[in-house]
């Protein structure tokens, strides 16, 4: 279940695309890791539609609850301005 002081993440089709190629973009260094967090946070499939619990991403891509927490609030907040 997400944390209720966990923003939503829902993208458009043209910020998950922006954030693919950011995140499998070597060159890209830390935007590739920040984009890669909010892909994994994004909501999903109708069992997600808030998107995935932090500790999970967390989990996954090998970072800490509040570096997951600090990009998804930073997306949330300014879209990909914020990343």
């Amino acid at each position: 279940m997400i944390n209720p002081t966990s923003p939503p993440v829902v993208l458009t089709a043209g910020e998950r695309a922006r954030l693919a190629v950011w995140a499998d973009d070597p060159a890209a260094g830390p935007m590739a890791v920040r984009a890669r967090i909010v892909l994994a946070c994004a909501a999903g499939p109708p069992d997600l539609p808030g998107g995935r619990p932090v500790a999970r991403v967390a989990a996954e891509l090998g970072l800490s609850r509040d570096t997951v927490r600090k990009w998804r609030s930073r997306f949330a907040a300014a879209r990909l301005d914020g990343l």
